[in-house]
């Protein structure tokens, strides 16, 4: 795998690109919108969360609750009127950390990168050039980082409540037949409403249940949410820093889909990489983030919500797939193997690997009827069109 390393230095122009990147990231924000935000209006409700935040102590862990306090009181210059405070200082923290690490790897980030968050229709992520300049931008949707959260929350859940093991052990063995032995009934339910109610509105994050964690899944639970998050930047990152987009997916007859989908490939390789660095640099160690089984966990929901819409509006998840990326398998098995590429085949992160997998597919296979069902009798999603995902 061929990598672009930080031969060259900056150019005197990085500044200006940097800030063109900015300008522009603000134009895509602003394009992508679904609303306008109003600044005062924000201000309010930001003052209003700072007065209510005790009110969820027990609900998240005290560091999250005191840091969440800190983001609301901060000063953010320079926001669109299409971004909010919150949702651009989660960005702007995972793009620092990936950039360090990818100081540290020595990646050659060109002129820089403009991350932030856009709130606008769609569950993904994306990246673009800035014209004219080897500067970027990295958009996260808000939509997704919602469904990181709930999906870190239900798969935490489902490793307490699925068997008699230890929640930092995750794996089921997991077959149909093991869905009446689930002891948690309202997990399973979650779990069908998720897959049912993102089916259905699959461009936004329509609003599910409250999910409550013991206490002493709070830290396991934000691991699992760091660590989805994290590859998320760092695969947009990646097609930054291999310059995917530009001259070499286009052909006579178009974009060539061949080398659209290879880039997908690497692009995950250099985000596991970054991930891995990100890993052993930690101050406290993240197991979901150096066995990928946050990667994977990502990646799988992502697909099988694409096919659940499939089967609402088609009856078939065949015809899901997308021309753009691999397949799902493909990107499984190239996560997996870039992960032991880099630490070897370690026993726990193998177990953590498996599973996450097995558990958010024990449940997909427990959602399946209902979904059918939900076809059978006439329901079909609000929108269906083409999305930016990672």
């Amino acid at each position: 795998m061929s990598i672009k390393k930080n031969e060259e230095p900056s150019d005197s122009g990085a500044a200006d690109e940097i800030e063109a990147a900015v300008d522009y990231r603000r134009q895509q924000q602003c394009s992508s919108a679904l609303f306008a935000i109003d600044p005062q209006q924000l201000a309010n409700s930001a003052q209003y969360a700072i007065e209510r935040i005790d009110d969820f102590a027990g609900k998240f862990p005290q560091v999250v609750i005191e840091r969440v306090r800190s983001n609301l009181q901060a000063d953010v210059e320079g926001l669109s009127h299409a971004e909010d405070k919150l949702t651009h200082l989660v960005v702007s923290s995972l793009a620092r950390e990936v950039e360090a690490a990818c100081e540290r790897l020595g990646l050659d980030l060109r002129s820089g990168v403009a991350a932030g968050a856009y709130h606008g229709d769609g569950v993904g992520a994306m990246r673009q050039s800035v014209p004219g300049t080897r500067a970027g931008i990295v958009l996260i949707s808000a939509n997704l980082l919602l469904l990181c959260n709930e999906v870190s929350k239900l798969v935490i859940r489902s490793g307490e409540s699925l068997g008699d093991f230890e929640p930092l052990k995750i794996a089921i063995s997991a077959s149909a037949s093991e869905v009446a032995q689930v002891r948690d009934k309202e997990l399973l339910d979650d779990w069908i409403d998720f897959f049912a109610r993102r089916a259905v509105d699959p461009l936004l994050s329509p609003p599910g249940r409250e999910y409550v964690l013991a206490p002493e899944l709070h830290a396991l639970q934000s691991d699992l949410l760091q660590a989805m998050e994290l590859f998320v930047v760092a695969h947009e990152y990646a097609h930054h820093i291999e310059d995917h987009g530009r001259l070499n997916e286009l052909g006579a007859n178009g974009p060539n889909m061949d080398v659209m989908r290879n880039d997908e490939l690497h692009a995950d390789a250099i985000a596991i990489m970054i991930c891995q660095e990100l890993s052993r640099s930690a101050e406290r160690s993240n197991l979901f983030l150096g066995s990928s089984a946050g990667a994977l966990a990502i990646i799988l929901v992502l697909e099988l919500l694409r096919w659940a819409t499939n089967i609402v509006d088609t009856g078939s998840a065949i015809g899901s797939a997308r021309d753009t990326h691999p397949e799902l398998d493909v990107r499984i098995q190239n996560i997996v193997e870039s992960t032991k590429r880099i630490q070897g085949d370690v026993e726990e992160s193998k177990f953590l690997r498996l599973g996450a997998l097995q558990t958010i597919q024990h449940f997909w296979r427990a959602a399946r009827s209902s979904l059918d069902d939900m076809h059978d009798h006439g329901v079909r999603s609000v929108r269906k069109t083409e999305q930016w995902l990672p």
